[in-house]
């Protein structure tokens, strides 16, 4: 390509079209890729790769952006070009360049594409390049590549793991890397391809960069809510000490309670909440300490819980602290926790990057949360923006954060855990005389499906009388006890199953109430259907069941068809085949378990027998003992009067706990005044001093903030200024130019008007001039023809006089010589001599 002059800024180059394959996902219709990095050259040789021919003049570093557009197959590509923003001569221009090249990649690039030279990569450019990348866009992480160009020299054993910077880069890239030489273009074009379609081909927002001010570019990124938890008290607060950049932070590796800590880390606010140690500590105290955890992380929860750790194997005190959290908030909690490695040495080091890999229990620890792993480094904290980084990334993948409504459901959880231990204790300690219980059983179905008759029956005794029309059917429960076969039962009636007269909250009374009086729950729930009289709103039966007793009851749930008499002593088999489907699917639902009753034969006992064996073996096979009371609590209603209740005994225990404590506190403060008057004098005057000293800070770093942003404000005023002014040149130039073009443009036209003018003019005149010049020699040529003539006739003339006077001559002279007396004389003189 000829060394033409490269196009200004925003200008688009086009390129010849290409004949790769296709590796743009279908549904964009071009790629956008802004190249970076540390050297002018290798970018635009790696810029001329991608294109396939040279686009760009690699020897020459321009001072602004360049674009290259080309196609690859059916799609476009757009290639931004950026200057070194790394070195110092444009830093001060930073914003301008970026802001140039998401104008040229309008609306948003799809990948960052990061050339680097490992030689020339150090810690400084990874800060530089790490900071131009947050000034386009928070994700910009996740749309960069890093590409690896091959070393100037020939040096053995040299490798990108052993440089620290380097592969903090790629790391900070999703390990997104590539080496140069061993790349070909179409591999390359893959590559792009992959990276935009892992972010499903979105391109970066450039909505900051399109206002006037650039300043508007550092838009303030969300606040995040911290909570710093693990065994060790003093890596946590050296840990919260390097993230908050602040040195005199206190430890709680002694204090009970949490200790919330607010600061301004990379541009951002970020609290932090240090949650004491909950190993070995009473289970009130680890439920009131982590309910104020989350009360002082606001109304919207915590974003990442940081698990510190020491790079060393877990001991059995470790191993419990996480078992003491997962407990506490559940294990969806470690959908949002982050590991934390603090080291004070280099956290790249050998020893510290095998032990994180080989370590068999921390691999497990890390693979149960997500693979979110950091190693920080508490000297100099370089670490800190690749651990925020980390947490917004649990904000892309779901759950925004931890929000107090999954800690009130964990807390449900326990309650429900920690009732269902206790209840087996309870069983075991009943030992021989658990073999006295009552069955419980519970009575369901519509009004005159025979539910008296049938728990009349089944205790031997008439406990119930049935409903006689026009007697209005039950609306509450009935319970009846007595025994069968030796063994208590208690039996309870409730209301009809499908009565329109009860609403759902009156039905759903009755069936806590019915839970309530069989505690710790029923054995058995018995659905009632009549044979011969089956309705079509029975085949609901068992959603009903379950939406009032919870989807668990339909594994204690046997259906009982009454009014066996009627099959005349046909096998049940045989009428079940003649049956609406919706029985036998009510009979599959109950996993097969049902019995035929005869209530108008009450000697027959057989009926009876059956069934407690059924239900025995129900009962064994299910291996909970009964339907448990916090089994019914699974129905979202009744969760959430739970969950309410939950709340309402944690806020009276915090507001008992916060009375207590501001009466041991008003105590201790009048014991303190009474025995210590002359030292709170002396604290109070120090206090005074270092208020002053604080207020004098507070005021100079005030004074110099509101300089530098005078300083601020005059410098971009300036810019402003000699922006508008240049505009303004730069107008009034063009116009000027077009205005001479203009009025040259019209001379140009009037002088060529005159030029034709006296061009028709002239040759006009040089043919009139011709005409006469012919017509002259015309008649010239015809006056000498006739002078010729004239001429000849008197030279003919001429010529005869003259012959004859030379004839004449002649004569004279013949008479002179020879009859001449002088000529006689001589001739005789010269005879005679």
């Amino acid at each position: 390509m000829a060394a033409a002059a490269e196009p200004e800024a925003g200008e688009d180059k086009p390129m010849r079209r290409s004949s790769s394959f296709q590796f743009i996902p279908p549904d964009m219709s071009e790629l956008r890729v802004v190249l970076l990095g540390n050297s002018w050259s290798e970018r635009s040789s790696v810029g001329n790769l991608i294109l396939g021919e040279t686009g760009f003049i690699t020897e020459e570093e321009p001072v602004c952006c360049r674009r290259v557009s080309g196609r690859v197959g059916e799609k476009g590509i757009v290639l931004i070009n950026t200057p070194d923003l790394l070195q110092p001569k444009f830093l001060g221009d930073l914003m301008k360049h970026v802001d140039d090249c998401m104008r040229l990649s309008d609306p948003g690039p799809h990948v960052f594409l990061l050339v680097l030279q490992p030689e020339d990569f150090t810690e400084q450019h990874k800060e530089k390049l790490c900071a131009v990348l947050q000034l386009f866009i928070d994700r910009s992480f996740d749309h960069s590549l890093v590409l690896l160009c091959p070393p100037r020299e020939e040096r053995s054993g040299e490798n990108y793991r052993n440089h620290p910077p380097l592969k903090e880069m790629i790391r900070l890239c999703r390990y997104r890397h590539m080496k140069l030489e061993e790349l070909e273009r179409p591999e390359l074009l893959t590559r792009l391809g992959q990276t935009a379609k892992e972010n499903r081909g979105e391109h970066l927002s450039c909505g900051p960069f399109q206002d006037e001010d650039p300043g508007l570019a550092m838009r303030p990124k969300p606040a995040l809510n911290l909570v710093v938890c693990g065994r060790r008290g003093a890596g946590k607060t050296s840990a919260a000490k390097t993230i908050l950049g602040q040195t005199e932070l206190h430890s709680v590796s002694n204090s009970p309670q949490c200790v919330k800590h607010q600061a301004e880390v990379c541009g951002r606010q970020v609290s932090l909440v240090e949650l004491p140690a909950l190993y070995g500590k009473p289970l009130e105290a680890v439920m009131e300490e982590s309910l104020r955890c989350i009360s002082l992380c606001g109304p919207e929860g915590v974003h990442a819980f940081i698990l510190v750790l020491p790079v060393a194997p877990l001991t059995d005190e470790d191993k419990g602290e996480l078992e003491s959290i997962w407990d506490t908030f559940s294990s969806r909690v470690k959908d949002f926790t982050v590991i934390l490695f603090t080291v004070e040495s280099d956290p790249t080091a050998p020893a510290v990057v095998n032990f994180v890999r080989k370590s068999r229990d921390i691999q497990e620890l890390s693979q149960s949360c997500g693979g979110r792993c950091v190693v920080l480094s508490i000297k100099d904290g370089h670490q800190v923006s690749e651990l925020l980084h980390t947490v917004d990334t649990i904000s892309a993948e779901g759950s925004r954060c931890f929000t107090q409504d999954m800690f009130t459901r964990a807390q449900i959880e326990t309650v429900t855990k920690l009732t269902a231990e206790l209840q087996n204790v309870t069983q075991g300690q009943m030992g021989a005389s658990e073999s006295r219980e009552p069955l419980r059983m519970v009575l369901m179905g519509r009004t005159g499906c025979g539910k008296s008759s049938t728990a009349n029956t089944i205790l031997g005794e008439e406990h119930f009388k049935p409903r006689v029309a026009p007697k209005p059917p039950i609306t509450s429960c009935e319970t009846a006890a007595g025994e069968t076969d030796g063994h208590p039962v208690v039996v309870v009636k409730t209301p009809d199953l499908f009565d329109m007269t009860l609403s759902e909250d009156e039905f759903q009374q009755e069936v806590t109430k019915c839970i309530s009086t069989l505690a710790p729950g029923p054995h058995v729930i018995l659905l009632l259907l009549q044979i011969g009289n089956f309705t079509p709103e029975e085949k609901d039966s068992v959603e009903l069941i379950k939406k009032y007793f919870g989807k668990k009851s339909v594994d204690f749930t046997m259906i009982i068809f009454t009014r066996g008499d009627e099959l005349h002593n046909r096998p049940f088999d045989s009428y079940l085949l003649d049956c609406p489907d919706f029985v036998k699917q009510l009979i599959n639902e109950c996993g097969g378990r049902f019995q035929v009753f005869n209530n108008k034969d009450e000697t027959d006992r057989t009926q009876v027998h059956e069934l407690m064996g059924k239900v025995d073996a129900m009962v064994k096979g299910i291996g909970s003992g009964c339907y448990r009371t916090e089994m019914l609590y699974a129905t979202e209603e009744l969760r959430q009067i739970q969950t309410e209740r939950i709340m309402e005994e944690a806020k009276r225990k915090e507001e008992s706990l916060r009375k207590m404590y501001e009466e041991d506190l008003r105590k201790q403060k009048i014991k303190i005044s009474e025995l210590t008057g002359e030292i709170e004098k002396e604290r109070k005057l120090r206090e005074k001093q270092l208020k002053d000293k604080d207020n004098c800070f507070n005021k100079e770093r005030e004074e110099r903030k509101k300089e530098r942003e005078e300083e601020e404000k005059r410098r971009k005023k300036q810019e402003e200024a000699l922006r508008q002014d240049w505009r303004r040149k730069l107008d009034a130039s063009e116009k000027r130019v077009e205005s001479e073009r203009e009025q040259a443009e019209k001379k140009l036209e009037q002088s060529r008007r005159e030029m034709k003018r006296e061009r028709e003019a002239w040759d006009k005149e040089k043919k009139d001039m011709w005409e006469r010049t012919r017509q002259e020699l015309r008649q010239n040529l015809e006056e000498e023809k006739t002078s010729h003539r004239k001429l000849q006739d008197r030279y003919h003339k001429t010529k005869i006089l003259m012959c004859s006077l030379v004839a004449l001559l002649l004569l004279v002279l013949l008479y002179i010589v020879f009859l001449s007396p002088a000529y006689t004389q001589t001739a005789e003189s010269m005879k005679a001599a």
